[in-house]
């Protein structure tokens, strides 16, 4: 049974958070989450954009090197938000679900977000835990952004809504101004630029701490465009497209930019677009660190850099280098495996890197006990987290992790494929990654460390006592997570 506004937030408030650290010990939190940026993506992983600033903060901080999320999007951010698995949703969850930024506002934080949202069933980012919010929405409109506001003391409140009533889908929020909900059309910025001037302005404002600052970025998923950095009269021509009137899908926004530009007498070249999309971003890093240090906090703060999946075939390597198997939407390392850096001056070892299996579920409860609190006790959740690794202590790594959120589409052929059974339909593929075995609910079932490809199954009872040891306890955790579905 859903909950109204009023009873989630009194029960939020209600489940309170254990070792409540004092105010001024608690480390501000700079989250960037970017899109559809795979494991090797970055210069500092061997990619061939420059991408320094990325760089310099692995550098000076910790990159853990076997970390995961699921292999797209909205997956992702359920389970970075939930601290779940989304194989425990029949759906996406609901507003009856805390995000572990409800967490934070109970801890005194204030929590800001901007960028883009596609998290959980509940589009109201005032009731998920965020006190200022400016989200990108009616889609991947990276020029003449669609903006919608709330909270802001600062930068854009002259577009604050009103208190969320009833549901808004935020791919179809209307530009009408007569409407309760509208979002506001932005046609000369670019999206990037108006989701991290907002949070610099967030930061300022609330220098004094505790914070969270939540930059989603949309950057570099689809369509790819040119940034700020690009050729005037192609960013013209873009700016122009985007302003028009398009559906959520954007379609025929190519066709009108190319017109847009031969009437300006120049020719689009679209094929660096993603890379000119990943530098921009490493820029964009930049500003959100260098405001930390012009505010004198950078010893107060946490920045988490991140990506939603994986997406290995799209990264940028020397021609003739190994790459991840699989790609986004599969269920494969290529399409879960993500580039993770943490970074605090003065508690995180310079240079140092981690092994440990990690996973978008260990965030929240991560960024708890940083914070000095922990998740409720008697709440069921499958993050673990990893706050003694990236203090130099051992911890207690994850042995498995629960995926899900695999697309059809990418994985069924290649199923059909190996089980040899061509009238196979879809199903919700669920499976246990540990740190040498991996088992599908459909009973396929790897040893990773010698067959990451996943091209030799080990079927039942051919495996070596380990193997099959693994493929039991891996096989009772499915069974528990399917049968709590009901999938």
């Amino acid at each position: 049974m859903a909950l109204t506004r009023r009873e989630f937030m009194k029960s939020a408030a209600a489940a309170g958070l254990a070792t409540i650290a004092p105010k001024s010990h608690r480390p501000n939190i700079v989250l960037i989450l970017v899109d559809d940026l795979g494991n090797r993506s970055l210069s500092c992983f061997g990619a061939t954009v420059p991408t320094p600033n990325l760089d310099r903060l692995a550098r000076k901080g910790i990159v853990f090197r076997n970390a995961h999320a699921a292999p797209m999007c909205a997956p992702t951010r359920d389970e970075m938000m939930t601290g779940l698995s989304r194989a425990r949703f029949k759906g996406r969850p609901g507003a009856e679900v805390p995000f572990f930024t409800n967490r934070l506002q109970r801890l005194g934080y204030a929590t800001g977000i901007a960028g883009k949202w596609f998290v959980g069933s509940v589009f109201d980012p005032p009731l998920r835990g965020f006190g200022e919010s400016c989200i990108l929405v009616n889609g991947y409109r990276h020029w003449a952004p669609d903006v919608m506001v709330w909270g802001s003391g600062g930068r854009f409140k002259e577009l604050n809504q009103p208190q969320v009533e009833g549901r808004l889908n935020e791919w179809e929020i209307p530009l009408d101004e007569t409407e309760r909900y509208h979002a506001t059309r932005l046609p000369d910025h670019y999206g990037e630029d108006v989701a991290v001037d907002l949070l610099c302005d967030f930061m300022d404002r609330h220098r004094e701490g505790p914070f969270l600052a939540y930059y989603a970025s949309k950057l570099t998923h689809v369509p790819h465009v040119p940034t700020p950095d690009g050729d005037p009269g192609a960013i013209a021509a873009f700016k122009t497209a985007f302003a028009a009137s398009h559906d959520r899908n954007l379609q025929g926004l190519g066709e009108a930019a190319e017109k847009q530009a031969a009437q300006r007498g120049i020719r689009i070249d679209d094929s660096n677009y993603r890379n000119d999309g990943l530098h921009y971003l490493d820029k964009l890093a930049a500003r959100l660190i260098d405001k930390i240090r012009g505010l004198g906090i950078e010893r107060d703060t946490i920045v988490i850099f991140a990506s939603d999946n994986g997406n290995s075939a799209l990264d940028p390597l020397p021609e003739g280098a190994e790459r991840l198997p699989g790609r986004k939407g599969g269920c494969r390392e290529g399409g879960t495996r993500i580039p993770l850096i943490v970074s605090w001056p003065g508690r995180i070892r310079p240079g140092s890197a981690c092994d440990d299996l990690v996973h978008v579920q260990d965030f929240g409860p991560t960024l708890l006990e940083l914070a000095g609190g922990s998740m409720p006790p008697g709440d069921s959740y499958d993050g673990r987290s990893f706050a003694p690794q990236l203090l130099g202590q051992e911890g207690s790594p994850r042995e498995w992790f629960i995926g899900t959120g695999a697309h059809p589409s990418i994985w069924l052929k290649r199923v059909v494929e190996e089980l040899g059974k061509p009238r196979m339909e879809a199903y919700s593929l669920v499976w246990v990654r540990g740190r040498r075995y991996k088992l599908y609910n459909d009973g396929r079932f790897y040893d990773l460390s010698e067959d990451l490809m996943e091209q030799r199954r080990i079927p039942p009872g051919n495996g070596s006592p380990a193997a099959e040891a693994a493929r039991r306890e891996y096989q009772v955790i499915l069974d528990q997570i399917t049968g709590a579905s009901g999938s």
